[in-house]
């Protein structure tokens, strides 16, 4: 069946329930056919719009350019060619459309699409297939796509919502989507802004500007001088030609080369770093080795699990505790390291005025040049190796100057210290000393915390942009980076003033632990003393002072002095006090018989009140001395006596022994 309408006053054709496939294509004629096999229940004008439903089978139609399009509910595929725009909803089959003047709108796809030669924009929401979107001159605005997605040759493109496998963007303006399940790639983009990545992100081809929150798997951007802003990548980074890059955490590996101009800031960094070319870097603790080269200006790095090697850093070095080994030629300002826990190469580049200090676990190898104007002061666990150095066999502080002495080399090193080069000091001296290594504890901790708070800075600044991200996603894109960028600035500022201030922090924290020290021992001491008063009469005894009294009285004891023993431990019971275990006898002078030693009396004393250590107390000694005879008290108060008159106790002791006894 085959049927003509002529084209006077129609302008759109509206096609609604559709058992088979359509197939649209645009002739110079001035009508409009449609031919179908089965027949249509609705085919005629109304107003401007030519309606078509219930078609049982295929439709196939010639229509003008000029004409649109818009179809509900079809079964079939729909394949569309060269007219003015088209919009479909509830298409269950696969979509073509080719050469479309000015617009097209695809929602609730159940198969693929492909879309190609558009001369206007194009939209696309919940479609279950891939789509493919080609020479596009407007915007193509996506909105959950089941299938994998490739766009070329458009203006921009707009995802919102979830876009679930991977993504291909090639020769596209700006690019600004929400979430990608899988990967992303981008090539000859300008302008890249996304929220969430599951797989990996490559930014290709002299990409611009990349900002991106989170990347689940590896990034890759390849930039002409690009600006690079990213929250979270969960594995391996490479980064070549870029200008500026904000990175909160790696979880990999992280690469960045060919950027000799570039600001580089990161926060922790799971396994290796190297950064060949950079204007600055600053970046937190990495977990495996880092390896920087050919840096214009200033670095600063928390720890670093594995080896460190720096080849030219023009500016200042401040990092951390290094786990392994460092390897450290042509750094020239001042360099302040909190730890090296492995072995130590140092080429001694020192400008004059700049300064290097650090601790070495193990041995230290310094490589001086032939006009080394420098002085070098080090405490060296092993032994020390040099041309012209006067040192001893170990544990050596050395002091060395070299030159003038214009700039200053400050080590602590455990193992061995070897000085190599031709040349000799103009002043060399040995002593014995400790080590001042340990006082840079507070810097090393510090500059630990930098990786921890560069990246919640910057992540934190992404994560606040990202409930904005919609239909103004460009713009809050701008306003995400802005607040990275002032955010991981902010934290580098203070971790740079922490660094500035950690001399005098080490000190004060130095001497804070001493004083808490010296509170401690005082406490504890404190805690050992008993303050009381007999018969108005003010004692402090200590636990020195008891020891002290019952071994002179075990000596008095051993050497005849019957009743010793006996009497300073019933002076100690009436004072409420236990008297510690008796250690073993003395051996017995075989001249003179020793009294038998009475069973440890404070055995048979029951447990006493904790005493406060802060009130004096008073004892009635009366107490103590129920159920014992007047003789025994008098051979005690004589045996008291005879251990003052010796000389065993002071009068004092004495004093108040008998106190205690009467």
């Amino acid at each position: 069946m085959q049927q003509t309408f002529p084209i006077e006053g129609i302008r759109r054709i509206v096609m609604t329930d559709v058992k088979g496939d359509i197939r649209v294509q645009a002739w110079d004629q001035p009508t409009i056919q449609v031919e179908s096999s089965e027949h249509i229940s609705r085919l005629e004008p109304e107003g401007d719009v030519l309606m078509l439903s219930g078609s049982e089978d295929s439709l196939q139609l010639l229509v003008p350019e000029r004409i649109g399009l818009a179809a509900t509910s079809v079964n079939g595929d729909v394949r569309i060619t060269g007219i003015q725009d088209v919009s479909l909803t509830g298409i269950h089959g696969d979509i073509s459309l080719i050469t479309i003047a000015e617009q097209i709108s695809l929602d609730d796809i159940s198969g693929n699409v492909q879309v190609k030669d558009c001369r206007g924009a194009v939209s696309a929401n919940d479609v279950g297939g891939d789509a493919v979107f080609e020479a596009i001159s407007g915007e193509v605005s996506l909105s959950d796509i089941a299938g994998e997605v490739t766009v070329k040759d458009a203006s921009s493109v707009q995802g919102y919502r979830e876009l679930r496998r991977d993504v291909t963007i090639s020769q596209v303006g700006t690019v600004a989507l929400t979430r990608v399940d899988g990967d992303l790639i981008a090539k000859n983009c300008s302008e890249l802004t996304v929220q969430n990545v599951g797989g990996d992100l490559r930014a290709l081809d002299g990409i611009a500007i990349v900002r991106a929150m989170n990347v689940g798997g590896d990034l890759q951007v390849h930039g002409s001088g690009a600006q690079v802003l990213l929250g979270n990548a969960g594995g391996d980074c490479h980064l070549e030609n870029i200008g500026v890059l904000h990175m909160g955490n790696v979880g990999g590996d992280c690469h960045i080369q060919g950027s000799a101009s570039a600001e580089v800031t990161l926060g922790s960094i799971g396994g290796d770093i190297v950064v060949v070319g950079a204007a600055s870097v600053r970046m937190g603790s990495v977990g495996s080795d880092s390896n920087l080269r050919d840096i214009q200006g200033d670095v600063m790095m928390g720890s670093i699990g594995g080896d460190l090697t720096l080849l030219g850093v023009a500016g200042n070095l401040n990092s951390g505790y290094v786990g392994g080994d460092a390897d450290l030629r042509g750094v020239n300002g001042n360099a302040m390291l909190a730890g090296i826990g492995g072995d130590l190469q140092l080429r001694v580049d020192l400008v004059p005025g700049s300064s290097l200090r650090t601790s070495v676990g193990g041995d230290a190898q310094l490589l001086l040049p032939a006009n080394a104007n420098l002085q070098i002061s080090a405490t060296v666990g092993g032994n020390v190796r040099g041309q012209n150095i006067v040192t001893g066999s170990g544990g050596n502080v050395i002091n060395l100057v070299y030159g003038d002495g214009a700039a200053s080399l400050a080590l602590n090193v455990g193992g061995d210290l070897q000085l190599r080069g031709d040349v000799s000091p103009r002043s060399s001296s040995s002593g014995v000393g400790g080590s001042w290594g340990g006082s840079w504890s507070t810097f090393g901790v510090e500059m630990g915390r930098l990786g921890q708070d560069l990246g919640q800075s910057i992540s934190s600044a992404f994560s606040g942009a990202a409930s904005s991200l919609g239909s103004e996603m460009a713009r809050n894109a701008e306003e995400m980076a802005r607040r990275a960028q002032k955010h991981a600035e902010e934290q580098v500022r203070r971790a740079k003033k922490h660094a500035e201030e950690q001399a005098r922090r080490a000190q004060k924290h130095a001497e804070e632990q001493v004083r808490r020290a010296e509170k401690h021992r005082m406490r504890e001491e404190k805690q050992h003393r008993v303050h009381m008063r007999i018969n108005n009469r003010e004692w402090r005894m200590d636990s020195d002072r008891i020891d002290h009294l019952i071994n002179e009285a075990q000596r008095a004891a051993a050497e005849g002095i019957q009743g010793a023993l006996e009497a300073v431990e019933q002076a100690l019971s009436n004072m409420q006090i236990a008297p510690p275990p008796a250690p073993p006898m003395p051996p017995t002078p075989p001249k003179r018989p020793a009294s038998p030693v009475s069973p440890d009396v404070s055995e048979s004393i029951p447990p006493l009140p904790d005493l406060p250590a802060s009130e004096p107390q008073a004892y009635s000694a009366q107490q103590g001395n129920e159920g014992r005879s007047p003789l025994d008290i008098e051979k005690e108060r004589e045996a008291i006596l005879r251990m003052i008159a010796e000389g065993r106790i002071t009068p004092e002791e004495g004093d108040l022994l008998l106190e205690a006894l009467s």
